[in-house]
């Protein structure tokens, strides 16, 4: 819950809600990186990705600003 005078009241905020354990990797199909973030982001994920054991989700920069094929 949140105070006017002051920061949320956590005790509130614990109280409330279910909890439920998830698997990510069954719930990510795959990520796509926007066309305008920097080059850099992509293999920087890669690397988060492996470190956090999903490894195995598909991860792609988006490829929405490329020509059409039929252009190259």
């Amino acid at each position: 819950m949140w105070r006017v005078n002051g920061p949320p009241n956590t005790s509130a905020a614990q109280t409330k809600g279910v909890f439920v354990d998830v698997n990510l990797g069954a719930l990510i199909a795959e990520i796509v990186v926007s066309p305008m973030s920097e080059t850099w982001l992509t293999p920087t994920l890669a690397k988060l990705l492996d470190q956090l054991g999903l490894a195995h989700i598909p991860l792609r920069r988006s490829t929405l600003f490329d020509p059409p094929h039929w252009m190259t």
